[in-house]
Parts: C-alpha cells; structure tokens; sequence
C-alpha cells in the first residue's frame, strides 16, 4: 500500500506520541502489581499482630482476673481458719457415722463408717438443707461470700468426704456426702489430694468442685502427730467473673470476626464452649465444627495450644482454616489462640479474612485509578494527535501535491495547463497568490516552478519563429533550383557547401533536443527532490512540536501519581480501628480494676500491652511511609526518563537544521535550471547562423546555376535534407503547448513540395 505524504506525517506524529505513552503503562502497571502485593503483606502482617495481641490481651485479662481472685480466696481462707478456730476448732468424737459417700466424678456411691467430727463440742451431721444452718461454712459465706467445705478423711488413700459445705449440687440441695477421689477416673491422682494429703500443703489453684469449676484454696487439717485427717477449703466459682467474660465475648474482631473459649485438658467438657462471641454461629457443638477438609480443626488448635503452653508459658499460635458457614459459604478464617493453664482454657480470636479486606480493595482502587486514568489521557491524546497530525498533514502535503501537479503537466510538455493552474489555483484551496507572497520553502518553489514555465514558454516561442524561418528558407531553395535547371551542371561545389551547413544545422538541432532533455529531466528530479526533502522537513518539525506536547502530558500523568500516593494513608485508618478494639479491652480492664480497689494495680499488665501495641503499630505506619517513598522515588525516575526523551527532541532539531541545508542545495539546482535555458538559446543561435550560411550558398548556387544541371540536382538533394531536419525539429517543439495553441495539438509541418 503506496502511502500519500499527509499519512506518512500523521502515522510519524501518532507513533511518537504512542511509545513513551505505553512505556509510562507499562511501567505503572509493573509498580501497580510490586507495590499492591508488598503493601498487602504488611497490611496482613499488621493485623496478624494486633490479633495476636488481641489474644495475648483476653489472656492478661485472664491472669489479672485469676491473680487478683486467687488473693481474694486466700484471704477467705484465713477467714475460714479464724471462724473454725474461734468455734472450737476440728476433731473426732467417740462415736460413728455412717456415709453413703459419692464420688463427684463418675457418681458412685460407696457406704463407708467414720469417726463424727466434731467443730468445737458439737458434732457435725448430715445436712443438705439450706434451711438448717452448718457450722463453720454458712459463717464464713456470711462473712467474705463465696463457699466453703469442711473435709474428712475417709481412708489410706486420702479420699476426702464433704461433711460441712455450702457447695450446690445439681439438686439445689448442700453437696454433703460428696467427696474427691484420691485417684480421677483416668488413673492420674487428683492434684488438690497430692498438694494437700500427700504434701501437706495449701493448695491454690483452679479445682472441679462437684459439677464446677472453682478458683479455690485447700489447707490441710492435721493431728497431733502430723497426720491429715482432713482438710478445710473455699472457693468462688470461675464462671461468677461475669464482668471478664463480657469483656472476652463482647471484643470486636473486624466486622463479623469474634473470641471463643474452650476447656484445655478437661475431657469431660472437652466438647463444649466456655464463652464465644456474638457473631459466632450458637448451637455448634466443638466436635461438630470442621474444615473444608472435615477436619476438626478446633481439636486440633487445642492440643496445639497446651504444647505451645509446655514450652512457654502464654505463647500464641495461629491458624488459618477455610470454613463453610449453616448456607454453605466458604470463609477463610485467621485463628489466634492461646492456653491459660490456671483455669486450664484455650482462648482464640478467629478473624474473616473479608473483614480485612477493604484496604487491599482501597489499595487495589487507587492503583486501578492512576492506570486507568493514564489510558484515558494516552487514548484522548492519540485522538488529539491524530487530528492535529491529519490537519497539518493536509496543511502540508496540498501545496506540495498542487507543486507536483504542475510539474506533472510540466513533464508532459502542457505549458499552457501549467500556467492556468499557477493563475487559477487547484480544487484544493490552494491559490496562487497564496503561495506567490509565501515565504517558506513551498512559497520558494512555486515561484522557482513559475519562473520556469515562463522560461520554457518564451524558449518554445523562440524555437517556434526560427523553425518558421527554416522552412520558408527551404521552399525558397527548391523553387531557384528548379528554375535553374540549366545550370545543374554549376550546382556541385554550392550543394558540398550546402550539405555542409545542413548538417551543421542538423547537429546543432540534435544537441537542441537533447539539451532540452536534460533541461526537462533536470528540472523534474529536482523538483522531486525539494517537495520531498520539504515535506519531511515540515513533517518533522510537527512531529518535534508534538513530542514536546506528549512530554508535558506525560510529565502531568507523574504527577498525578505522586497525588494519588498520598491515599495510600487512608489505609492508616484501618490500622487505627483495629488499635481502637485493643482500647477496648484497655476500658474493661480499668472497669475491674475500679471494682478491685487496691487490687486493680494488677491490670497494669494490660496497660503495658497497649503500650506495645501502639508501638507496634506506629512501626508499621512508618513501613508504609517508607513504601510510598519508594512509589514517589518511582515517579522521580520517570521524570528523569522524560529528560531523556527531551534530549532526543533536541537532538531531532538538529536533524531538521540539516535538512534545511539539503534544501538549499535542491534550491541551487532549481537555479541552475537558468544557465541551461541560455544553453539552449545559444544553440538556436547557432542554428541560425547556420541557416544564414545555406542562405549565402543557396545565392551562390543560383549564379552558378546556369552554368551545371548536376550541381542544381545535387542542391535539390541538400534542399529536401533541410525539410527533413526543420520538420524533426518542428515535431520536437510541437510536444510543448504554449497560450497560444491552448490544449489544441500542434498543426502538422509542411511537407516537402
């Protein structure tokens, strides 16, 4: 496909301003995926810290509360050693009881006959109401609160019988007749009967009381000789820290996440929840809740958790875990846990990965933004381009195509259409007097075109009239010799002559034609020349002008970047609403802190990793400082790019001062057309004198004519040659059509009488 001049110049201005275009794409498409996915790893880094430390918080909350009930019981238990004391204090009577004992574990029940206990002188009898007052117990709980149990020692073993206890069974009735197994149902012995029987120690700790768990304290009670005979206990239920449990189920975990607990090492209750929060799906049975897989991943969290716990105390784990919901839709969950030994719990907060993913989505968004509006800018300003590029295309390449046409009627000798399109002007808006007062190189070349069509004119005319002169010298010839017949004899020496100038005259017209040639061919490659080397002149300039438009464009789209870098900080308020939940617990914790009084210093654990955390936190925030930094440092190497591409530019205007000086050289060479013109005119006087030499020998023929009918013969040959050589030369100069022939061919040339 033959591309036309305007094409060429709007293909050159669109490609220019395409290429550094797509290289900006391509580049912000490259840091778009870079940076997303190292922002999107600290943003995940973030959050799985602050849930681990929303954790590692219940779990300080836990050891808060633990320590400041445990202090509380161990006061009780010096109240409960006063009011035994100060009722008598604990012995054996003389007499026996009979116990229908049951184990609190597996409720087997054993009959066995004991010594009566005796609180002072008063021995202590088999009392499950509530409505009969026990001694020692119902005291204690007037005093402090809490429960209380009086214990005996049933045998060898330790086995020890509740005799006195406010303790509730199932019934609602005293837990009287109960009693704890020196050895549990799975074969290990009981801690509370190793501390106490065989240690003879106090034992402090979480204890199964019954059918509960208790925060409770256990000394034991010994003889004379040193021997345990029973043992004296109070505790207060776990379960009663109703304000802690709150603060546990109610902490907000992103939008749908929440926090759970689950017991750690206690199989009979291995299958339930102690807590979870709001958003968790209730009626769920642990045993019932399983991975895609079907894996019973909570089981699983749980053995992790205590062996996390034997190597060091309060250290976390995290899980993540692709759960279906109750309608069947997949979740990806973030699990972090921990076990807290002294109420032997495994605590977790389980997050939804979606929660977390608005600052991705956000990141994504501003990314998506700057690339998106990059492409609007390249394609609004390819369009732009394309129609300046068409525009001054068309500027261009109409004077230049209106020059061509001209020297096409040029070459093919039309002189006079030549002329007419110079004073009328093409059909393509193109006037005459518009390019006459022109003063770039177009405004040049036609005036150097229209200086040479007038030269060729006035050369055609003067060829014309000498040719004339020609043939009229001819006919005159071939007249004489025939009425000189008698002198043929004469006519040898006059037709040498003669033949002599004929062939000078026909040389001379031979080199005419052919210096017409040249002068045509000439003036034709010429021109060809200097509308090329204009038109790529002109089509560069404009292609500099619009590189320079596409740089400042493209300079706008980088800065435009480094505005849109700026709402990457939005993503820091995500951060600061994760810190506002561990604020949260921070509330609870001062709220039990208030309710304990002097024992709420404790809570200043919890303070401290508030303290870590926002520290953690403000790190983070550096990091992502630190990664916009790098976007603008990005942004700072593009505009060290655009430099480049403006050194190019420079460098193209030097090509174009070049070219400039080729065009001068084409401008000689259509000056040069002039002294070729004067070649020709030289010869045409030399073809004239020519003719004024057969002339004189024609005059001598026609004396000598009388005297030779041979030399007239021979004359009347070199007359005819004369014909021949002024209708050849005729033939020539009837190739071009002057004003006065018009379009009309030229007449034919006379032929030989």
């Amino acid at each position: 496909m033959k591309l036309r001049l305007r094409h060429k110049v709007a293909g050159l201005a669109i490609f220019s301003a395409l290429l550094p275009v797509l290289g900006l794409a391509i580049l912000i498409a490259a840091q778009d995926q870079k940076s997303t996915a190292t922002i999107e790893r600290e943003i995940d880094k973030i959050i799985g810290a602050n849930l681990q430390h929303a954790v590692l918080d219940v779990y300080d909350l836990c050891s808060v509360a633990n320590d400041l009930i445990q202090k509380q019981v161990t006061r009780t238990l010096g109240v409960a050693d006063y009011v035994l004391e100060e009722q008598g204090g604990f012995s054996h009577g003389e007499e026996k009881v009979r116990w229908h004992a049951i184990n609190q574990f597996d409720r087997e029940t054993v009959s066995v006959e004991l010594p009566q206990i005796l609180i002072g002188d008063k021995g202590i009898a088999p009392n499950t109401s509530f409505a009969v007052r026990s001694p020692v117990v119902d005291q204690v709980k007037e005093l402090v609160g809490g429960t209380c149990t009086v214990f005996q020692r049933m045998n060898a073993d330790g086995d020890m019988l509740r005799v006195a206890t406010n303790v509730e069974n199932a019934d609602g009735q005293r837990a009287v007749g109960t009693y704890i197994p020196a050895m549990r149902p799975d074969g290990s012995v009981d801690p509370v009967i190793r501390r106490v029987v065989q240690e003879r120690e106090i034992y402090d700790g979480p204890a199964f009381v019954v059918n509960r768990w208790y925060l409770t304290s256990y000394r034991p009670i010994l003889d004379e000789t040193g021997y345990v005979v029973g043992m004296i206990y109070v505790g207060v239920r776990r379960d009663e820290a109703s304000s802690l449990k709150s603060a546990i189920s109610e902490a907000e975990i992103g939008a749908n996440g929440y926090s759970w607990v689950m017991f750690g090492k206690d199989k009979a209750r291995a299958n339930q929840f102690v807590l979870t929060g709001p958003s968790f799906p209730h009626g769920l049975k642990i045993n019932e809740i399983t991975d895609e897989n079907g894996k019973k991943f909570f089981e699983e969290i749980r053995q992790s958790a205590i062996a996390l716990d034997s190597k060091k105390a309060g250290e976390t784990g995290s899980r993540t875990v692709m759960w279906k919901d109750m309608e069947g839709e997949p979740h990806k969950l973030e699990i972090y846990y921990v076990y807290f030994k002294p109420w032997d719990w495994v605590m977790g907060v389980t997050a939804l990965a979606e929660d977390f993913s608005e600052p991705h989505r956000q990141i994504e968004a501003v990314f998506d933004e700057i690339l998106f509006a990059t492409l609007v800018g390249a394609i609004v300003l390819m369009f732009l381009i394309f129609a300046l590029a068409t525009w001054l295309g068309g500027i261009i390449a109409r004077p230049i195509s209106f020059l061509t046409r001209i020297a096409g009627h040029v070459a093919r000798g039309e002189l006079a259409a030549a002329q007419r399109e110079v004073d009328a002007g093409c059909g393509m808006g193109v006037k005459q007097k518009d390019l006459s007062r022109a003063t770039d190189e177009t405004g040049e070349l036609f005036r150097a075109i229209q200086d040479m069509i007038g030269n060729l004119q006035q050369l055609v005319s003067e060829m014309k009239g000498a040719s004339g002169q020609l043939t009229e010298s001819a006919t005159e010839i071939n007249t004489s010799a025939r009425q000189q017949s008698s002198t043929a004899q004469d006519f040898g020496a006059s037709s040498t002559q003669i033949a002599a100038a004929v062939k000078q005259i026909s040389s001379t017209s031979q080199e005419l034609s052919k210096t017409m040639t040249s002068v045509t061919t000439g003036a034709r490659q010429t021109t060809t020349v200097a509308s090329e080397g204009r038109s790529h002149l002109d089509a560069m300039r404009d292609g500099v002008d619009d590189l320079s438009l596409a740089t400042q464009s493209v300079s706008g789209k980088l800065s435009t970047i480094a505005e849109k870098a700026q709402n990457i900080n939005n993503v820091v308020t995500t951060i600061s609403k994760v810190a506002d939940q561990t604020n949260l617990l921070s509330l609870n914790a001062a709220i039990e802190a208030e309710k304990a009084g002097e024992f709420g210093l404790g809570f200043a654990v919890v303070a401290r990793e508030i303290r870590r955390l926002a520290d953690q936190t403000a790190v983070a925030t550096l990091d992502i400082e630190q990664m916009v930094k790098e976007m603008q440092s990005s942004v700072s190497a593009g505009v060290m790019e655009m430099d480049k591409f403006n050194e190019a530019v420079r460098s193209g205007v030097d090509t174009v001062n070049r070219l400039s000086g080729q065009m001068e050289n084409i401008i000689n060479e259509v000056e040069a057309l002039t002294p070729r013109f004067e070649s020709v005119q030289e010869g045409m006087e030399a073809q004239a004198s020519g003719a004024s030499q057969i002339s004189e020998a024609v005059g001598a023929l026609n004396t000598a004519a009388m005297q030779t009918k041979t030399s007239l013969e021979g004359f009347q040959s070199a007359a005819s040659k004369l014909n021949f050589a002024v209708t050849a030369v005729n033939g020539g100069i009837a190739r071009f059509k002057t004003d006065d022939e018009g379009d009309e061919k030229p007449a034919s040339n006379p032929q030989e009488s």
